[in-house]
């Protein structure tokens, strides 16, 4: 039994000649032996090669058919050397596989894959897989020269050259990786994706270093195929013009959406990297696509299909809650009026509506795509679309001013001729957003809230007379209307010290207290009465101290002004009397014009 070693090859002893002679013989490469065959003088010496049937039947040439002779599988060189004349020959040999289980490769085979995984619901991440089947190894250069008739290798052939020290992963990398990242990256890039991608480059360890069986040498192919993998945490993967977080959620709550290769923002410029591609689609539990969770499509097989979602759910109708309060927080005389013969109180209004949108058809100052067909958004949805910009900050911003100016309609709607200059809470609707960020659980639990309010101003009249001694406030009207498809509640609270009387139309409206003791008035309208209007009269009843309170201004004003009079008579009489005394005192000293030789004026009275 005789192996020969890397020695006789000239190849470095770390080499196993065994396993790569072999190897490359199952790939179909041809490999040619020189043997220095001798004979001492006055010999004549024999030589046979004979080559084996099994496992594998190998094929032969010679450089020189004069020099040989063949009997089947049995190669004969005769030294004859008995004359001394001749001691050596060259004896050369080229054998190769008659049936390698690799055939013979005339193209490099490398395919890729593109994993699109948005099973975290969070973040969409990319993985582009270069899977490497056969390579050209015509540009390595790594081939001992006594390899010959191997210009492609399979897989296992790439793990036998780097387990045998004639190239590295590096090497590898370099010569044949790095060419097909930076076309598939720049490919992708310019594309629809319209997106730059930080990749991070690895090997598959499973097809290299932790490969269970890296190569047989007794049947070499490209199972596995050296996998080298590119991966992306976070990309803007879109569906429809919009990310897929939001289709995903959408379709959850019951949006209809059926895509083509066109509605996805990836894939349109693959066909130009020149490699075959699949793709594969990892959705979150529960949601599919065309009735798979993991959707597969390829180059032939572009992506279509229904989105569907085992948790969707429906609406048929609206769910708004609506409170309108309108608070009466002050009251003051209007003492203008007063003065000019009338008699006016001025109500200081503090009006504040609540709006809870649990579910709310698709509002005007917003849109979604063609193909995602939905007609109520619950609240989780509306939080959804906002976060995803499916709804853009100027759309919400549309949205709440068309908000407040029907807050501003329905006030003047109950009270005629108020004066109404609405805000919206912003912080308040902001904080509303606000959610787990779950879509496999969308629901309408927590609504959607709108805060609108107004300070304004509201004068109503009323009769006074001192005798007989009478205040009264003239009766006030109101109409509440029911809104469509929603639930609504008005509160209306008046000055404290007062007690009101109610009369409305419908005898739904209810007088009740407050914390503090002030009374209001609740009246309700559900969802189903749209339009119903509900007429109220009130007569607003003032307590004493109500009374009391209103002209407390004026009567300290009154005060203020008589005690100023006083002051005032008081001061100026004093400086009466002080004068009159300085002008006696001034005519008693005068002496007239007696021995005076010029007329001199007399002293002014001052």
């Amino acid at each position: 039994s005789v192996n020969l070693t890397s020695a006789f090859f000239g190849m470095n002893e770390t080499v196993n000649t065994h396993d790569f002679i072999n190897g490359v013989l199952d790939i179909g490469a041809r490999v040619n032996y020189t043997f220095n065959l001798q004979a001492e003088s006055g010999w004549n010496n024999t030589f046979k090669f004979i080559l084996p049937i099994l496992p594998k039947s190998i094929s032969f040439k010679s450089g020189n058919p004069d020099d040989f002779s063949l009997n089947q599988k049995e190669i004969t060189w005769t030294l004859e050397n008995w004359d001394g004349g001749s001691s050596n020959k060259l004896a050369k040999l080229s054998i190769s596989f008659e049936d390698p289980t690799t055939s013979e490769l005339e193209i490099e085979d490398i395919s890729l894959e593109f994993e699109l995984d948005t099973s975290n619901t969070k973040t969409t991440s990319l993985k582009t897989i270069i899977s490497a089947k056969n390579i050209d190894i015509r540009g390595y250069d790594i081939l001992p020269t006594f390899i010959t008739e191997l210009d492609f290798v399979p897989a296992d052939g790439i793990r036998l050259f780097i387990d045998n020290g004639f190239i590295s992963w590096d090497d590898f990398y370099r010569k044949t990786i790095e060419t097909v990242e930076e076309s598939t990256t720049s490919k992708i890039e310019n594309s629809s994706f319209n997106q730059t991608l930080t990749m991070v480059f690895s090997w598959d360890p499973e097809t290299t270093d932790n490969c269970s069986t890296p190569y047989n040498i007794t049947h070499m192919d490209n199972n596995p195929p050296v996998k080298a993998e590119l991966t992306d945490d976070d990309i803007e993967l879109q569906i429809c013009g919009i990310s897929t977080r939001a289709v995903l959620g959408l379709v959850n709550t019951g949006a209809k959406t059926n895509i083509s290769q066109d509605d996805i923002n990836f894939g349109d410029r693959l066909n130009e990297i020149g490699y075959q591609y699949n793709g594969t689609l990892y959705l979150p539990d529960g949601f599919y696509l065309g009735g798979e969770n993991i959707y597969n499509w390829s180059q032939s097989t572009p992506i279509s299909g229904e989105f569907e979602s085992d948790a969707a759910t429906s609406y048929s109708n609206e769910k708004i809650d609506v409170l309108v309060e309108i608070d009466m927080s002050s009251t003051d005389l209007n003492l203008l009026s007063f003065f000019t013969g009338k008699t006016e109180l001025t109500l200081g209004l503090f009006s504040q509506e609540n709006r809870n949108y649990s579910v709310i058809a698709v509002p005007n100052e917003f849109s979604l795509p063609d193909k995602v067909s939905l007609g109520y958004l619950n609240s989780d949805a509306f939080r959804l679309c906002v976060e995803e910009n499916v709804f853009g900050e100027e759309d919400v911003t549309a949205f709440l001013m068309n908000e407040m100016r029907l807050f501003e309609s329905r006030l003047t709607n109950i009270l005629p001729g108020l004066d109404v200059d609405g805000r919206v809470n912003r912080d308040a609707f902001d904080e509303s957003l606000e959610w787990n960020g779950d879509i496999a659980k969308m629901d309408a639990d927590t609504p959607v809230r709108i805060v609108s309010y107004a300070h304004s101003s509201y004068p109503i009249s009323f009769d006074l007379s001192f005798l007989p001694p009478k205040f009264e406030i003239s009766d006030q009207s109101f109409n509440f209307t029911g809104l469509q498809n929603q639930n609504v509640t008005y509160r209306m609270f008046f000055p404290k010290g007062t007690t009101v009387v109610v009369n409305d139309s419908l005898n739904r409206a209810v007088v009740k207290k407050n914390d503090d003791g002030r009374e209001y008035i609740e009246i309700t309208f559900t969802a189903s009465e749209s339009g119903l209007i509900d007429a109220v009269t009130c007569k607003i009843v003032p307590s004493a101290l109500f009374v009391i309170g209103i002209f407390m201004p004026c009567i300290m004003s009154l005060i203020i002004t008589i005690i100023l009079v006083i002051v005032i008579y008081s001061i100026r009489k004093k400086r009466k009397k002080g004068k009159g005394k300085d002008m006696v005192v001034e005519e008693e000293s005068f002496e007239g014009y007696r021995d005076q030789d010029y007329y001199v004026p007399p002293p002014s009275s001052k």
